[in-house]
């Protein structure tokens, strides 16, 4: 029997997925050809629903395609075109039909479509539809009212690591994860450096990054692309490769650099986590129990006697951490520092005799720091205004 797309995903293997877009229409039989020549070849497919805001066949009826031919569908869920009724019954049906990989999307902006005079919804965001899914998970729908027989999906939802500014990004990213995103998908990627630093950032937290790569056919399509496609940039070294190419061979040139891509991408993924040395770990919780005390640090805004912060027991997940080999003087979880914006994170240690078992949090200078953790005993906090 073939993974499932979770397996796939927690297998440690390369993961490559597709994407199809549905017809404008009835006629389906083009769409179905795609979907036999995918389904075994890759571990899941992706179906776009109303992509650019143009109205076509829907994402749900393109995975019920992909489910009867043997494949393991992707459905694509944007807020712009339901109310939270429409999207929870959506997903109800979604899993009685045996779909359990979701792709959680605001959606594209009505104008840039073919329905101008269309009405948007966006009655949720993404991040509101990864919280919704966990909810209707736990027996509850939106309104808290008990459902007979929940859910449970593998969802996920997308990054655009070209963005420019790249900060709003960051901290949707960070909100995305909190909500329960499992997999992030990028918008089209070329500029692989940039993409590199990406990673720096996003490999501190417990989810699997699926960079997108959309083959270019052309040195005409790539401007095209940098000139009116929000996020996307490609660099002009692949933009005059594809223009050098002879005549007749510019698709096999942007084949060429799509598995060149590809290649650089697989390797990057090979490359392990940063661990902590007991050295670090002295360090580390040093500075951050001198923090935690009130004595204060400028590496640690909030220290002092006037800004000792207020602790409130609050975890969400507690991990046993009697064989994390940092352990020094009882079990402890790993805290990690960065500052985005409105985005922060404490470096250091926390002991789970501190924390609990029970639901909490710290709130520090008006703001919530909200703990996740994994098995390897990192500790994420992300941070909102309360």
């Amino acid at each position: 029997m073939a993974k499932s797309f979770r397996e796939a995903l927690s297998s440690g293997e390369f993961v490559i997925t597709s994407e199809i877009g549905p017809p404008k229409g009835t006629n389906i039989e083009n769409m179905r050809h795609h979907i036999d020549i995918l389904k075994d070849k890759v571990d899941a497919i992706n179906v776009t629903d109303h992509q650019s805001s143009v109205m076509r066949f829907p994402s749900i009826g393109g995975c019920l395609e992909i489910k009867e031919r043997g494949g393991e569908p992707i459905l694509q869920m944007p807020c712009r075109d339901r109310n939270q009724m429409a999207l929870q019954a959506e997903l109800l049906l979604a899993y009685t039909r045996g779909i359990r990989n979701v792709l959680c999307l605001t959606g594209d902006a009505i104008p840039v479509g073919d329905h101008k005079e269309a009405k948007g919804v966006f009655e949720l965001d993404s991040v509101q539809l990864l919280r919704a899914i966990r909810q209707m998970e736990s027996g509850k729908d939106l309104g808290g009212n008990d459902l007979d027989g929940a859910v449970e999906f593998c969802a996920g939802a997308i990054v655009t690591p070209e963005a420019n500014p790249i900060e709003p990004q960051l901290i949707k990213f960070e909100k995305k994860v909190e909500a329960g995103a499992e997999f992030i998908q990028t918008q089209a990627i070329y500029d692989l450096d940039n993409f590199s630093k990406f990673m720096e950032y996003a490999r501190q937290f417990p989810v699997k990054i699926l960079a997108g790569i959309v083959l270019l056919v052309s040195a005409r399509m790539a401007k095209y692309m940098n000139e009116n496609v929000p996020g996307i940039f490609v660099p002009e070294n692949l933009i005059d490769e594809l223009a050098s190419a002879p005549k007749g061979e510019a698709l096999s040139k942007g084949i060429e650099i799509a598995g060149r891509m590809i290649a650089a991408l697989k390797e990057n993924s090979r490359r392990p986590h940063d661990r902590c040395t007991e050295r670090e770990f002295n360090l580390r919780w040093g500075a951050y129990n001198g923090h935690r005390q009130g004595r204060g640090s400028p590496r640690y805004p909030g220290g002092g006697r006037n800004k000792r912060p207020q602790i409130v027991l609050k975890l969400s997940q507690v991990w046993n951490a009697e064989y994390n080999s940092c352990a020094h003087r009882g079990k402890v979880h790993l805290l990690r520092e960065r500052s985005y914006y409105r985005s922060l994170r404490l470096l250091g240690f926390a002991y789970s005799e501190y924390l609990g078992a029970t639901p909490g949090a710290y709130a520090l200078r008006s703001r919530l720091l909200v703990f996740h953790c994994d098995r390897s005993g990192i500790l994420d906090l992300s941070c909102e205004a309360e």
